[in-house]
């Protein structure tokens, strides 16, 4: 008799230890990364120089946009940094505890470094939000003296073009895909080209770099080396190698197509603003 009541303390105690792991389950998901955003009071906007340095909104993160908006460097005080190491950088920083939080830990990592990188530019296009960015208070891709010029980085010229008939795109959309998934970015702010008296827009960088003639462009890119949190640790992920970029630039030089031009020598680059 003993033995038969056994069995159902048995399954009892079977049942309590299962419990906690199906409700686990069933549970709904923490968020892994807090997130600590602020509204900040947009003041009267004319231009960038009427806009904070936290930039303004509902919700925002001012320590990036801090980070995103400094304007004073020295870009003859740098670090040659290699693609290969660039693209390698970590795709989430130990002790950096979420979005909008202090980042002294990223700085460890080499935020806020200046660096040169030598690299193929194979697109510059103007912001693309119409609702504008917190950083730059919003102006919209409407107002390009205002906003930032996002350029794609790769580490080899274009690959063959080809198109694929199954999407309809042309062989330059396909080309150019395949290669931004492998990419970094850079970014010339408002704030940069407002301090240094240059009227840099992209569209320079875009003619140069014109599927007609080559879709491609070797440069040579100094600038901040900046952890972009809001997309490495936010819902929004974009088509890019890891969210570590260069941003801002402070000097950005291409290599004339029938021209050699080496990292570490001068001879041959041309800076983009002469």
């Amino acid at each position: 008799m003993k033995q038969i009541g056994i069995l159902p303390t048995l399954l009892t105690l079977t049942l309590c230890l299962l419990a906690p792991s199906v409700e686990a389950k069933t549970g709904k998901k923490k968020n892994k990364q807090p997130i600590k955003k602020i509204e900040v009071h947009c003041p009267t906007l004319n231009d960038i120089k009427d806009c904070p340095d936290t930039g303004c909104g509902k919700s925002l993160d001012p320590l990036l946009n801090q980070q995103k908006n400094i304007k004073e460097g020295d870009p003859d005080n740098f670090t040659n940094l290699p693609f290969s190491k660039f693209a390698k950088l970590p795709k989430t920083v130990p002790g950096y505890i979420g979005i909008g939080f202090p980042r002294d830990k990223l700085k460890e990592k080499g935020e806020g470094d200046m660096v040169r990188v030598v690299a193929f530019a194979i697109e510059s296009r103007p912001q693309k939000s119409e609702s504008g960015e917190s950083c730059n208070c919003g102006f919209r891709a409407k107002d390009p003296k205002n906003t930032d010029v996002h350029i794609v980085l790769v580490s080899t010229p274009t690959l063959k073009l080809k198109a694929n008939a199954g999407n309809g795109n042309s062989a330059v959309t396909n080309t150019r895909k395949k290669r931004e998934a492998r990419s970094q970015t850079a970014e010339y702010t408002p704030r940069v080209r407002d301090a240094r008296n240059e009227d840099f827009d992209g569209s320079k960088l875009k003619d140069l770099i014109n599927p007609n003639k080559g879709g491609f462009l070797k440069v040579r890119v100094t600038g901040l080396l900046l952890y972009d949190s809001e997309h490495a640790l936010g819902g929004i992920k974009l088509l890019r190698r890891t969210d570590w970029e260069i941003h801002p630039i402070f000097r950005l030089e291409f290599c004339p197509k029938d021209k050699i031009c080496l990292a570490a020598s001068d001879t041959n680059w041309v800076d983009i603003n002469n």
